[in-house]
């Protein structure tokens, strides 16, 4: 089964560099004076070849499209059986096809039927599809637009890589984890946080500024890219980090067969 997380947008998203000392001004619980900002989160990639995180193929719109929450190069995981997020930016009235693969080996293969609401998702890999070390994993959102007047259905592909390591020292919090290169445990550490009730508004924040760090809504932009294809990449960013920063919802979490 897989697992959905459903958001609505901030009305005013909560932005990285938004200092939670402000909150304390500038101290830490016991009162004495904090040494470091506590959003402070860097994420080190972990030296392994693979290509770029990227959407890829033919493009609609703006937002119709499912972005894996993943780093620009591999990002490395803990977890034989990890979480994985992905977010939409808008309603989605396409089929989305879910794939975990090395090579021509899938691990992993899920059909979300539409439709589906924008917000944050998330999968977890099960015992029957756990990673194996050495091995470097695509995963891949593909999302299937109608076919057009001339019957042809143009994809929209976004990809992320990650794989399997033994972390060589303690890597408990989530600023730990981004830093040894863990992404995907990190992401998962800091949604839950800023999902918990109370909700942790500094994981939030530390949520933001990895997506930020590693351009996952944005990319790079092309050297030919013209003033509004920048400002769609721009559109999409602010749209998808208003969803991160969102506080979370009462719904309950539930399942897409």
């Amino acid at each position: 089964m897989l697992t959905t997380k459903n958001e609505s947008p901030a009305q005013t998203p909560i932005l990285p560099g938004e200092s939670a000392a402000r909150e304390s001004g500038g101290h830490t619980p016991d009162g004495s004076p904090s040494d470091r900002d506590p959003d402070d989160i860097e994420y080190h990639a972990p030296d392994v070849g693979a290509p770029a995180s990227r959407i890829g193929a033919g493009t609609r719109g703006p937002a119709e499209r499912a972005f894996i929450i993943a780093p620009r190069g591999a990002g490395a995981t803990s977890r034989p059986s990890p979480t994985i997020y992905y977010l939409l930016p808008s309603d989605i009235d396409d089929p989305i096809e879910l794939v975990v693969a090395s090579g021509a080996e899938v691990l992993y293969r899920q059909s979300v039927r539409p439709p589906v609401r924008a917000g944050v998702y998330s999968f977890t890999l099960g015992e029957d599809a756990a990673l194996k070390v050495g091995a470097v994993y695509k995963v891949s959102a593909v999302l299937s637009p109608a076919p057009d007047a001339s019957g042809l259905s143009n994809p929209i592909t976004s990809s992320g890589y990650l794989f399997l390591t033994k972390p060589s020292g303690a890597v408990g919090d989530a600023r730990s984890m981004a830093t040894a290169g863990l992404w995907y445990d990190a992401i998962d550490k800091l949604y839950n946080a800023k999902q918990a009730d109370p909700p942790d508004r500094t994981a939030a924040r530390q949520l933001a500024a990895l997506m930020r760090q590693e351009q996952v809504f944005s990319g790079d932009p092309s050297p030919g890219s013209t003033p509004d294809e920048l400002k769609m990449a721009r559109d999409i960013e602010h749209s998808a980090l208003a969803i991160i920063s969102a506080a979370p919802t009462t719904a309950p979490t539930r399942s897409i067969p």
